[in-house]
């Protein structure tokens, strides 16, 4: 039976700021802009969950020593490679990391029974919804009763709204309450993306096999300068980034969900 989340299990989400998370969508990027974003992010000792759109050989090099967080990035839209229906989705998308419990969807599509699927399919939690810069978000269950960990902050839409690559613009919203998942996209970061004249411009590397990102790259602030900035504020001190499933275990723990996935 479906008990709803109380007040308690939420509240701690409305006074505390949560240690930031970084993931990225693989997005079908070509291998040398996937080991420059987790080099970069190797340089600075932080975590970063992938999620999975097709096989990558650096990242089946890199995974297959047993990383302990690694989503599936379905395309549920028209058109999708991914297949025709959710079921085929859901079995593609499965056979790149069949151990995957999380997920988060191309363009965060979304609907009740693709959700549903899921869940049945042995996934406990998403990273599927997005509110940009909002304050004070916290998980909360899915109608399929999985959690959801809302993304604060991803970098084409900090682009696309045309803001300014300087983190410390933005610490005040990064130290407020609540969750902070950060989402970025390999291309973007190889690149130093700093708006979308530049990324559509620059949009056939995206395909290319083998690309010196130094050489391609936008020389002033964009997007790679302000993940480093995010990086070296992650790690400041006692901070410390965590992993989208040490979110979860946090969630389950404080009530909002169960272990197994299901309300």
């Amino acid at each position: 039976m479906f008990e709803p989340t109380s007040l308690e299990a939420v509240r701690p989400y409305t006074r505390e700021t949560s240690p930031l998370c970084f993931t990225t969508d693989i997005e079908w990027a070509p291998d040398w802009a996937i080991r420059d974003l987790f080099e970069l992010a190797d340089e600075y000792g932080v975590p970063l969950v992938p999620f999975l759109t097709h096989r990558s050989d650096y990242l089946d090099r890199r995974l297959r020593d047993g990383s302990p967080d690694v989503g599936l990035h379905p395309n549920f839209l028209p058109g999708s490679t991914h297949g025709a229906t959710v079921d085929e989705v859901i079995a593609t998308t499965r056979a790149l990391w069949p151990d995957a419990v999380s997920f988060r969807s191309h363009c965060f599509s979304d609907d009740t029974r693709m959700l549903r699927r899921m869940a049945d399919a042995g996934f406990r939690y998403d990273s599927n919804v997005f509110a940009f810069l909002q304050p004070m978000l916290a998980p909360f269950r899915s109608v399929a009763g999985t959690v959801r960990l809302p993304v604060f902050w991803e970098d084409d839409v900090h682009s696309g709204n045309q803001l300014p690559w300087d983190a410390g613009a933005l610490r005040p919203a990064f130290d407020a309450p609540g969750l902070k998942i950060v989402n970025v996209h390999p291309v973007r970061v190889a690149l130093n993306v700093p708006d979308e004249v530049f990324a559509e411009s620059h949009r056939r590397i995206g395909s290319a096999v083998d690309v010196d990102p130094r050489a391609e790259a936008h020389p002033g602030r964009g997007t790679r300068t302000f993940l480093e900035q995010l990086f070296a504020h992650a790690t400041r001190g006692d901070r410390r980034p965590v992993r989208l499933r040490d979110l979860y275990e946090q969630a389950v723990d404080r009530g909002i969900g169960a272990r197994d996935g299901r309300a």
